[in-house]
């Protein structure tokens, strides 16, 4: 996109009547595909999706079920088709799982009806999904189950990549059994490796590697994380960022040698949400809240492996109440040489649903040459 075409940024794509609409920032909601941006958020009734061939005129609420948490829904393009997973937050409920095409006019071309990729559990309650797709495209879910008093974290995998779902043999996989209000995220690698990331507060961040077979537990972080974690990845590479008791923390993991030391990515902050720029070997950690509240700030860690010295200040709500600090979900990676955020601003009902976009790794003009003929 030419700079000077960028549409008013942020803008407004919609409402919704619940503070939770877009969360959780580990998660992904957006994408851009088909010449059009992608939003996937709850309006406090329903979970659905928007779609914007512009950035700045969006289309109406497209229903997909009945939701009042922005939680039960995340989504992830891996190129061709959008995947998402459901959940109903209600106990013994399945969770669900979809593929389609989007299309430019802003509709979605679904491979099959919803599948269900978990059945429901008496006395269980799917929480937190996180999807994405490996290289060969089957589809994985991390997710936790809570009993009414312990939280379990696990992931699954389909054996099949045609939109349907089917359950691949060992799974789902029980990551870890001590008790606690457990995150998990998947990133993808080359040749269908996948890395799975999994913590809770008060624990350091974990990790299994996939290969055909799971992998012995890894320690990822020596520093105990305070709830949150995100993770992405370009390549064979994996990296993953935690809200430590003061501090935002990085960690990289290099295929083949393991994870490397910490990283202070801010000194305060909170709820850190990562993307990637693949062309660049680059990654953003964007996070709310510090050095001024109700701000959207990133730093970048170069291909180098040093990050910026000084957070860039990227939307501004200050003067609307917002932002919710756990809510602002970014791009897995960069799409039309841009990474994008889905937040919520207000300070009561309705509240406005936010699109941001920050532009990176644009490429400089085309040089023109201008042939003169003498006469």
């Amino acid at each position: 996109m030419n700079p000077s075409a960028l549409p008013a940024d942020p803008s407004t794509i919609g409402t919704s009547t619940t503070t939770s609409a877009t969360a959780y920032a580990f998660g992904r909601k957006t994408f851009y595909a088909a010449s059009r941006y992608w939003a996937f958020y709850c309006d406090g009734s329903n979970v659905g999706w928007r779609s914007s061939a512009d950035g700045s005129t969006w289309s109406s609420f497209n229903t997909i079920a009945a939701g009042s948490h922005g939680r039960r829904i995340v989504v992830f393009f891996d190129g061709t088709y959008v995947h998402y997973a459901r959940i109903t937050d209600t106990t013994a409920d399945p969770m669900y799982y979809r593929r389609g095409t989007p299309n430019s006019d802003g509709s979605i071309t679904w491979s099959a009806a919803e599948q269900t990729a978990l059945a429901g559990q008496a006395s269980i309650v799917w929480q937190f999904p996180y999807i994405i797709v490996d290289s060969n495209g089957y589809p994985w879910i991390g997710y936790r189950g809570y009993n009414g008093s312990v939280y379990t974290p696990y992931v699954t995998k389909s054996s099949t990549n045609d939109g349907t779902w089917t359950t691949e043999t060992g799974f789902p996989y029980t990551l870890a059994s001590a008790a606690g209000g457990w995150e998990v995220t998947v990133a993808r690698m080359n040749s269908a490796r996948m890395y799975i990331t999994y913590g809770l507060n008060g624990y350091t961040l974990r990790g299994r590697l996939w290969t055909g077979t799971m992998g012995s537990e890894e320690t990822a972080t020596s520093t105990s994380i305070v709830w949150d974690h995100a993770s992405t990845s370009i390549g064979d590479d994996v990296y993953a960022v935690i809200k430590a008791a003061a501090t935002i923390i990085a960690v990289k993991r290099t295929y083949g040698v393991g994870w490397g030391s910490e990283e202070t990515v801010h000194t305060a902050g909170r709820t850190p949400a990562l993307s990637a720029d693949p062309t660049a070997g680059e990654i953003y950690c964007f996070w709310t809240g510090d050095p001024t509240a109700n701000h959207i700030y990133y730093k970048k860690r170069s291909s180098g492996g040093t990050w910026d010295a000084s957070p860039t200040d990227w939307i501004d709500e200050s003067a609307t109440g917002g932002v919710p600090e756990n809510a602002h979900p970014v791009h897995y990676q960069v799409y039309n040489n841009e990474i994008c955020s889905l937040y919520l601003r207000g300070t009561a009902s309705p509240y406005d649903v936010r699109h941001g976009i920050l532009q990176v790794g644009v490429p400089p003009p085309a040089v023109k040459a201008i042939i003169f003929q003498m006469s």
